[in-house]
């Protein structure tokens, strides 16, 4: 019998669980003169739900459990394609280097005394996602724990341990802190400033932002944004940039330096900033001048007919690629099954039958303002703020988490993007 065709899928939260699904779903079950079988890498076997980060990190379990917006991926595909094995592997490890003349994956398990090994592939998909990131504080070294206690766990920290230990040590800073001082207007941002002020209304929250609360949005929207933060009592600060973050000349706190001149002393600081994608091990070549995987329309990359990558990886811009994950998945799902099943006969993109992707800029945002207000956009249209409440302020949607890591929303017809 010939060898199963070999998919290597890099990434388990977001887009690489929601295209293990698809392909398990639509792909291995089509093929008939070879198998199919999916190899999931990533350090952590838990799917991390981080719609509910700004209210996970409080770390209050009467108002959420850090626990709760984890999900174990594994019990998941046991349960719809059965044990491991034939169909699916997950193997819990770092992505380290992908050489592209050997078909193989260079990865670190994350078990300490096991070595790199390399894992080979006739597909392999880079679904990797990326990271937060803080320009403003360096850590006191090299090692791993001092360079994620920097950085907010609003991604992924690694392991299923290191993400959940994040989350708790977060919420105990954000306890102990009197002034609190954010900077970055996203949602994040606005959504972290409102439930630190709901559930501690003493402390002081500062939030800067170079532009207006929420520049996604309309501008209309994003004064109310502004409006709803303030009748908190979170202090604003729009039009203002962070331009340092020093130790207190006392040694307690910190001092942030703005770009007017003021020097503001918080005894925790919090980057909300965008994020970096999770590229570094992957050739130059893949990148485009800002580190995202560069893909054509049918999401394989320019010069690779079995190299793809989706999700917030890719070099599509704007802020919606949760929203466009299903679409995404699809498009490649399509493009994918075709090369299989015709054994790479016709070139991806030439003649008929390909599934094309075209990236939609419709706006769909739900920003909660503390327990109980909040705002948000669909296409041109405000949001009402109860209805921000009803679908995400109560509860963060974490009712969806089983949904999303079983595959849930996947079809069960397979169809190409019209």
């Amino acid at each position: 019998m010939a060898a199963p065709i070999n998919i290597v899928i890099l990434g388990s939260n977001m887009s690489g669980n929601l295209v293990s699904h698809w392909i398990l779903k639509h792909i291995t079950p089509a093929a008939t003169t070879r198998s199919v079988k999916i190899t999931i890498i990533s350090p952590s076997t838990k799917f991390y739900w981080t719609v509910a980060t700004p209210r996970a990190i409080l770390n209050k379990p009467e108002l959420l459990k850090p626990e709760a917006i984890q999900a174990d991926i594994i019990t998941h595909l046991v349960k719809n394609y059965g044990p491991r094995g034939d169909k699916w592997e997950f193997l819990e490890a770092w992505a380290r280097g992908v050489d592209v003349s050997r078909k193989t994956v260079t990865i670190e398990p994350v078990i300490h005394n096991i070595k790199e090994t390399t894992i080979s592939y006739d597909h392999l998909i880079i679904a990797t996602g990326t990271r937060n990131w803080n320009p403003f504080q360096a850590p006191r070294s090299s090692s791993r724990e001092d360079q994620l206690a920097v950085v907010a766990p609003f991604k992924p920290h690694g392991t299923t341990e290191e993400t959940l230990s994040a989350l708790k040590s977060w919420g105990d800073k954000i306890a102990e802190s009197n002034i609190i001082f954010l900077v970055g207007a996203g949602p994040t941002g606005v959504e972290l400033a409102g439930e630190i002020k709901d559930s501690y209304p003493n402390k002081k929250v500062i939030l800067v932002t170079s532009g207006n609360i929420l520049p996604m949005l309309q501008p209309r929207i994003s004064l109310i944004g502004k409006n709803l933060l303030e009748e908190l009592g979170v202090d604003v600060r729009i039009n203002t940039r962070v331009t340092a973050v020093n130790p207190a000349p006392s040694g307690q706190g910190i001092e942030v330096v703005l770009s007017n001149g003021e020097t503001i002393p918080a005894d925790l600081f919090i980057p909300t900033l965008g994020q970096k994608p999770n590229t570094d091990f992957l050739p130059k070549e893949f990148l485009n001048n800002h580190g995202f995987v560069q893909t054509t329309d049918y999401f394989n990359l320019p010069n690779h007919q079995n190299i793809w990558a989706l999700g917030d990886v890719t070099h599509y811009e704007g802020n919606r690629k949760v929203t466009t994950l299903d679409s995404q998945c699809q498009v490649l799902t399509w493009n994918l099954r075709k090369v299989i099943l015709e054994e790479g006969k016709v070139a991806i993109g030439e003649g008929a039958g390909w599934s094309k992707y075209k990236h939609s800029l419709d706006q769909m945002m739900f920003v909660p303002v503390g327990s109980k207000k909040g705002t948000g956009q669909i296409k041109t249209w405000r949001v009402w703020s109860f209805f921000v409440w009803l679908l995400k302020g109560r509860d963060y949607m974490v009712p969806w988490i089983v949904n999303s890591v079983s595959g849930g929303s996947v079809p069960k017809k397979l169809k190409p993007v019209a």
